[in-house]
């Protein structure tokens, strides 16, 4: 984040110190005089000192300065309570400059509003919500909200990013495509149409506007319009607006910018530029920022009698549309295109002024009133604070500059310093020529060291790729060995597992067979045993058989074992049943 310095004057400063409760507007008017900024500036504070309860500090830029009375002018002509200058660089103040001195604090800041403009893309937006930024990070607890944006497309990223970060109560957008942009990433924002709307209406009524027969002309070729081809441009284009009918009346020219800087290029410069391609001789100039400054002028009625508008400002052709006179607007970029969208400027040139259709705002107006009625809610429920925005004194920011006003130093100052310039290059030409000499020797010899060098550096090119190449293949076989690690450590694990079975099997035989040779040695000795026994019965049996007792009582035992058999069961019953007799 680029560093801001800020400078008010005593008046100010003492506005900025006291106990008042206060509303920081910051927007499209720095300071710079274009009509439109201004009257959304103005606009703005109005709005504020409606509510009743607030003093007003505006912020503006210390490069808009254009004289020394510049900060006590716009307070009185803005009727704003406090000026703060904003730079990105210290100042160097002499006696013959503004009278300013760096602000140290603001106390009771209770509300910081981002008013409205077509600021918000590549070319301002960054600068402007800077400036916002750093006030809000002073203090999170200011109450903050932005009305009558215009977001020209990619800005919206930065808009968002901002939105998230500071949380706005209140985010209005003055044309539908922004409002879409926002609503697209998920943001809904509200409709508050352009924050100069008012004031336009008020200044149509100092202007005794009407529908008739004159011509009115605003033209703009400062670089942001795209407007730079001049001669197949606005040259051809402004000839055929004065072909019209309107053209043969009365011809106003609307001059809007009033600024001193050379690259600005309102009607009265491009007009100038434009030399014999502008093709009005006799027609009137109407300067509108000092029209809406000149207060002694208030009660003088300027009549305009008018047909159609040609213009290359948005505001000029919205005020020119609200008081009823069809007014084209040129687009030649994406940034107009979107204003010409936002103000129903669907007509080709040609079209137009064939048959001149004018927009009808009454949807918007009635959007702009609900807006309004939601704004002032929106103040009066902001409760008083106790605060204090302390600005820290940069030590290590950039160098001081000098102060210039606004327009210099201008081309004839920059030729001077750039010929004091060329001066000074010439005498370090001069000198750079004499050490040429001896440069020229050094070189001689610095083309050996480096020739050897050379040769030293293509040998260590040859050894590196040598090792890069040693490296590769290194790295291709580390590769396949690790594939082939995960695969055998995949074999590992399975027959590791296998391992364990076959172990508790081999631990379940080896019990099996300690016990089956435990039995096997006892069974052996119960078979010797057995053994013995049999064969001395068998010797037993062999005596007794070969006996002449048991050959002359076989007939009674074969008739012992016919009792048992066939008799047996016949005594049992009988002996069962006496039994039962005697119980």
């Amino acid at each position: 984040m680029s560093s801001l310095y800020f400078y008010a004057d005593d008046a100010s400063q003492k506005i900025l110190a006291g106990d008042a409760q206060k509303i920081i507007s910051i927007g499209s008017d720095f300071g710079y005089g274009n009509f439109g900024d201004v009257l959304q500036h103005i606009n703005a504070l109005r709005a504020i000192k409606k509510a009743g309860r607030f003093a007003t500090v505006s912020v503006m830029a210390a490069k808009a300065i254009n004289s020394q009375a510049f900060p006590s002018f716009v307070s009185e002509a803005y009727k704003t309570d406090a000026v703060i200058f904003v730079t990105s660089y210290p100042l160097i103040l002499a006696d013959t400059d503004p009278q300013l001195t760096r602000v140290a604090e603001v106390r009771n800041v209770a509300g910081l509003w981002l008013y409205g403009g077509g600021f918000l893309n590549s070319m301002w937006g960054d600068f402007v919500l800077s400036v916002v930024e750093h006030f809000l990070r002073l203090d999170q607890e200011i109450n903050y909200w932005v009305s009558g944006q215009q977001i020209t497309t990619p800005f919206e990223a930065r808009v968002l990013e901002h939105i998230k970060v500071f949380h706005p109560k209140l985010f209005g957008v003055r044309d539908e495509v922004s409002l879409r942009l926002l609503a697209e990433r998920g943001y809904d924002a509200d409709f508050s149409f352009d924050d100069a709307t008012e004031a336009l209406e008020g200044l149509s009524d100092r202007l005794s506007i009407r529908q008739g027969q004159g011509l009115a002309l605003h033209i703009n070729s400062s670089d942001y319009t795209g407007n730079t081809s001049l001669a197949d441009g606005l040259g051809r284009e402004l000839a055929s607006v004065a072909s019209q009918d309107a053209a043969r009346h009365e011809v106003t020219v609307f001059q809007a910018f009033r600024d001193s800087r050379q690259d600005v290029f309102d009607s009265s410069e491009t007009i100038k530029r434009l030399d014999y391609l502008f093709p009005f001789h006799e027609y009137r100039t109407i300067d509108l920022v000092g029209l809406l400054f000149d207060q002694s002028s208030s009660n003088k009625k300027i009549k305009l009698d008018l047909a159609l508008g040609y213009s290359c400002s948005y505001h000029v052709t919205l005020w020119l549309q609200l008081a009823g006179i069809p007014c084209w607007l040129r687009s030649s970029n994406s940034f107009y295109d979107q204003k010409s969208r936002a103000l129903q400027v669907s007509q080709g040139l040609d079209e137009f002024l064939r048959n001149p259709k004018l927009a009808d705002h009454t949807s918007n107006l009635e959007r702009r009133a609900t807006w309004n009625d939601k704004l002032q809610r929106h103040l009066s429920s902001i409760d008083p604070i106790e605060n204090c925005l302390c600005f820290e004194n940069i030590e290590s920011g950039p160098a001081p500059w000098s102060f210039f006003y606004k327009g210099h130093p201008t081309l004839q100052d920059k030729l001077s310093s750039a010929e004091k310039d060329n001066l000074w290059l010439k005498s370090r030409a001069e000198v750079a020529e004499r050490d040429l000499g001896a440069t020229r020797s050094e070189n001689v010899e610095l083309q050996g060291r480096v020739t050897a060098l050379s040769a030293q550096l293509t040998e260590v090119c040859d050894e590196a790729h040598r090792q890069r190449e040693r490296a590769e293949v290194a790295e291709r076989d580390l590769g396949a060995t690790r594939s082939e690690n995960v695969e055998l450590q995949g074999r590992v694990t399975a027959l590791s597992a296998q391992l364990t079975e076959v172990g508790n099997e081999a631990h379940r035989q080896r019990e099996r067979a300690e016990v089956a040779e435990r039995d096997l040695v006892a069974t052996r000795s119960e078979n010797a045993e057995l053994h013995g026994r049999v064969e001395a019965l068998s010797t037993q049996i062999s005596v007794i058989l070969a006996s002449r007792s048991w050959r002359l009582t076989r007939g009674l035992r074969v008739l012992g074992r016919l009792f048992r058999g066939e008799f047996g069961a016949v005594f049992a019953a009988l002996r069962q049943r006496f039994t039962r007799h005697r119980s």
